[in-house]
């Protein structure tokens, strides 16, 4: 590989960066194109991607060289990919997590006191779907931009144009010429939700991060260790938020079993018109730990048991044996027990009111004889 020529300005990452927001503060300090950069690091894809989850030993090498780090720094700041790429040593927790179809977002949350802090710089572990709080400054993440309702970074910055760190990509209106005018809201001026009384989310986030810590991709995966209850954190998760309809249901009825931290943000999800997914995943995995970190079968299964009743639209949604397998011992034997009971009680639900509505339509009226129609 012939040696492309370095630039002259060595920009340091911040803390937990991610590769395509170190790359446009590059070239927002050399105030160059954002393209310019691309090109001289040898990255062809446009789309990020491209670029920060497939790069091979190749990439990296040329990136570390034009920039001057060293290859590990490089491969800390992108997703995890193919086994060609030399291995980080670092402990960032989204380096360690392993690739899957619902643990990355394409697109981007960010906490904007975290931008506002390190100028505009984004973490890589927004991109996680598991990320949604910012223990640092106790707030929920945002998802999209307060101006033009547009998500974030899940394209690239445009080719041609200097970055404007922590400013929206979004289209907000046509101006009055017919063209295109992009935002360019700043997104650290953002008022996140404060979660500082609401320490259930706060805790949840904790425990999700050193679960993912304590598990990394080549832990040995049997049902018992970190990565087995990862696996089944996943597929509880996925199961509260499928499960679960936040706009209709009454926070008080589906949380009675999970403590009164989480009723906050459940009202705050419910009485609003926009989605927030941070919100909702956030709610979903507050709700699931309360099952995994159960004392005992029995807990965990009457917890599960009362969401699967409060939640259930028509009938109750069942676990495939694909995730049944997936979960830790005590927690499938948990879903069984619990699976059986509500169902059961839901058909006799079911079967009463059928009964009182027969009754209803058959009952003499006013002792007439005659029959309701």
């Amino acid at each position: 590989m012939s040696l492309a020529r370095t630039l002259p300005l060595r920009i340091e990452p911040v803390p937990g960066e991610a590769l395509d927001s170190w790359l446009e503060a590059i070239a927002s300090r050399h105030g160059v194109r954002f393209g310019d950069v691309l090109h001289q690091c040898g990255i062809t894809s446009t789309g990020p991607g491209g670029w920060i989850r497939l790069l091979g030993r190749d990439a990296i090498a040329r990136i570390a060289h034009v920039t001057g780090l060293s290859p590990y720094d490089v491969d800390a700041m992108a997703l995890p990919r193919n086994p060609g790429a030399p291995t980080s040593t670092s402990t960032c927790l989204a380096r360690v997590l392993p690739s899957g179809p619902w643990d990355w977002r394409a697109n981007s949350r960010y906490c904007p006191h975290c931008l506002n802090d390190t100028g505009g710089r984004w973490k890589l572990i927004w991109r996680m779907n598991w990320t949604f709080a910012c223990l640092t400054h106790k707030c929920l993440l945002a998802d999209e931009c307060p101006a033009c309702r547009c998500d974030q970074r899940r394209i690239a910055h445009s080719m041609t144009s200097v970055p404007g760190l922590g400013q929206c990509r979004g289209v907000r209106q046509r101006n009055q010429t017919g063209a295109l005018r992009a935002c360019d809201t700043h997104l650290a001026s953002m008022r996140p939700i404060d979660l500082s009384d609401s320490p259930a989310f706060l805790d949840a986030q904790q425990q999700v991060m050193e679960t993912i810590l304590a598990a990394p991709p080549d832990a040995p995966r049997d049902h018992h260790g970190p990565a087995a209850e990862l696996a089944t954190l996943r597929v509880l998760v996925r199961w509260v938020a499928k499960t679960i309809d936040y706009a209709q249901l009454d926070p008080h009825d589906v949380l009675a079993s999970c403590g009164p931290g989480h009723l906050n943000l459940m009202a705050l999800i419910a009485g609003s018109a926009d989605r927030n997914a941070a919100a909702e995943t956030a709610a979903s995995t507050a709700i699931a730990l309360t099952i995994l970190n159960a004392r005992n079968v029995a807990e965990a299964s009457q917890i599960w048991r009362d969401l699967m009743i409060a939640a259930t639209h028509g009938r109750i949604r069942r676990l495939t044996e694909s995730d049944q397998n997936a979960l830790i011992p005590f927690i499938r034997s948990a879903y069984r027990s619990a699976y059986i009971d509500a169902n059961a009680q839901h058909k006799l639900r079911r079967r009463f009111s059928t009964s009182a509505a027969k009754h209803q339509l058959l009952r003499p009226e006013g002792g007439s004889g005659r029959l309701t129609r």
